[in-house]
């Protein structure tokens, strides 16, 4: 009887063993940038697609713009101390947005023409295209960059259609 209980044994494990064969691999590709820096940018605020909705075209025409879209760039742990610069400490930092533009709006890409991009802050400065803002002093632990932006008229024949954009953003410390 332990003759053929071992025997089973032997067969069930060399059995499993043959049977067991790759079901797929895969790759994990990373990558990174070491940098020093005060605040570091929010995961879920790094890439962002707003959508502006369905606007009609007689709201455009009615008030020059769309309504305004608030969205937020989220900073995290901030620090006021370097880690690498000896007796320096970070004070403030600005924002530049940037993009196809027309000047001082930003385009548009699709079937809708007729309209351009702004941004604004909450202080109603314009975000130019290519321009840093005013500095924001730094504030140690996390902070909300909060702007709006909206469609406004550029001043030809407004198009029905879909729209699309895309706006880089650059964080600049001192």
């Amino acid at each position: 009887m332990k003759k053929l209980i071992s025997l089973l044994s032997l067969l069930l494990v060399t059995s499993y063993t043959y049977s067991s064969t790759e079901q797929g691999h895969g790759r994990v590709d990373m990558r990174g940038t070491i940098v020093e820096t005060p605040c570091l940018i929010d995961t879920g605020s790094a890439d962002q697609s707003i959508d502006l909705g369905i606007i009609p075209i007689s709201y455009i025409s009615q008030y020059g713009a769309s309504p305004e879209k608030a969205f937020s760039i989220k900073l995290i742990d901030c620090q006021l101390v370097s880690t690498t610069k000896e007796n320096f400490q970070w004070e403030s930092f600005d924002v530049t947005f940037d993009g196809a533009n027309n000047g001082n709006y930003y385009t548009v890409n699709g079937d809708a023409k007729g309209v351009v991009l702004q941004i604004k802050d909450t202080s109603e400065q314009l975000a130019i295209p290519g321009k840093s803002m005013d500095k924001i002093q730094i504030s140690p632990g996390d902070m909300f960059l909060n702007y709006k932006l909206r469609l406004i008229a550029d001043g030809s024949d407004i198009k029905a259609g879909d729209f699309h954009t895309i706006i880089i953003y650059r964080i600049s410390y001192y």
